[in-house]
C-alpha cells in the first residue's frame, strides 16, 4: 500500500500505563485527573523498539499524554529513542485546554499550553499535531468564531514550526461534522485539515462508550449517519484513526469497517494511517494485528 502507516501510542495504552490528563475545574484551576489503573509493562521510550520488533511499522502517533514531561530533557530522551530504531513520528494528538473556552483569561492560558506542546512535537520530528475543538465536558462555550480564531492562531503557529494543525472529530462541537467542514474552512489557507476518526460518531457512541461509561453494550445500532458523514471530513484530510469498531452485545461490529475505510479511500486521501484501537478484547498485539491486515486490504 501506499498510505503510510503507523501505530498509535493510544492502540497500546494498557502497556503504557495510566493516562494523566489536567482538567479545570468549577473554580477555574486545573487539576489533575488519570484514567487506567494498569501498571506501565511498556515504558514510553521503548514504545518505537517494541512496535518495530513486533509488526514492522517505522512510524508512531504518539498522544502528548503519553508523553511524561514537555521538558527539554525528556525531549531528548524520546527523540534519542526514536533515532536509535529508526522510528519517526507522524502526528501528536494533543489533549490540554480548551479553545473555545467562554472564559477569555482561561481560553489564552490554554491556547500558550497548547502551543508548547505543539513546540515539543515539532522539536520531536512530527509533521502533524491534533488540537480538539472544545472539551468534552466544558459547558461555557464561546461563539464558533472564536473557536475559529483559536485554530486560525494555533495553524499559523505550527506552520511556523513546521507542523500541520489538525481538528478531530473527538465529541463536542465536532460531533456535527457539518461544524468541523465549517471550522476549516473558516481558518483557510491550508492551515486546518481534518484528523479522520473512523470511529467517533455520535450514532457508534453507545457502542464505542462502553469502556467509559460500563454499561452493556446496545444490542443494535444504526451506523448509517456515520457512513452519510464520513466523506464530508474525509476531503479535508491529512491523517485518518483507522480505528477498530467497538463490539455490540453479541460481539458483533457496531459498524462495517472495511465500509468506513472504503469512504476515506474513494475521497482520495493518500496520507498516513493511524492503526488507533477503541475497544480492545484480548491482547492488544492481536487486535492491531487484525486492524493492519483491514487497512491494507482496502488501500491495497
Amino acid at each position: 500500500m501506499k498510505n503510510q502507516l503507523a501505530v498509535s501510542s493510544f492502540s497500546l495504552r494498557d502497556l503504557l500505563g495510566p493516562i494523566h490528563l489536567q482538567m479545570r475545574g468549577p473554580d477555574g484551576k486545573k487539576a489533575p485527573v488519570s484514567f487506567g489503573d494498569r501498571p506501565v509493562t511498556l515504558p514510553l521510550l521503548n514504545l518505537a523498539g517494541e512496535v518495530k520488533r513486533r509488526t514492522g511499522i517505522a512510524a508512531l502517533e504518539i498522544c502528548q499524554f503519553h508523553v511524561a514531561n514537555g521538558g527539554d530533557g525528556y525531549l531528548h530522551q524520546l527523540k534519542g529513542a526514536l533515532a536509535a530504531e529508526g522510528v519517526t513520528v507522524v502526528n501528536m494528538p494533543i489533549d490540554v485546554g480548551n479553545i473555545s473556552a467562554g472564559n477569555a483569561e482561561h481560553r489564552e492560558e490554554d491556547l500558550a499550553e497548547i502551543e508548547g506542546w505543539i513546540r515539543f512535537a515539532s522539536r520531536l520530528g512530527s509533521p502533524m499535531v491534533r488540537v480538539n475543538a472544545s472539551s468534552f465536558r466544558a459547558t461555557d462555550l464561546a461563539p464558533l468564531d472564536v473557536t475559529i480564531a483559536s485554530f486560525r492562531r494555533l495553524g499559523q503557529f505550527a506552520r511556523a514550526h513546521g507542523a500541520q494543525l489538525t481538528i478531530e472529530n473527538h465529541g463536542g462541537i465536532t460531533d456535527d461534522f457539518n461544524v468541523i467542514v465549517q471550522i476549516v474552512h473558516g481558518v483557510g489557507d491550508g492551515l486546518l485539515k481534518t484528523c479522520v476518526d473512523l470511529a467517533n460518531h455520535p450514532a457508534i457512541a453507545p457502542a464505542s462508550s462502553v469502556s467509559f461509561t460500563r454499561k452493556a453494550p446496545p444490542a443494535t445500532l444504526d451506523a448509517g449517519p456515520l457512513y452519510r458523514d464520513l466523506p464530508l471530513i474525509a476531503r479535508h484530510a491529512a491523517i485518518v484513526h483507522a480505528k477498530n469498531p467497538p463490539p455490540l452485545a453479541d460481539g458483533s461490529p457496531a459498524f462495517d469497517g472495511e465500509r468506513a475505510l472504503s469512504i476515506v479511500r474513494d475521497a482520495g486521501f493518500a496520507g498516513p494511517i493511524s492503526l488507533e484501537l477503541g475497544t480492545i478484547v484480548g491482547d492488544p498485539w492481536d487486535v492491531l494485528a487484525r486492524q493492519r491486515a483491514l487497512v491494507e486490504k482496502v488501500f491495497a
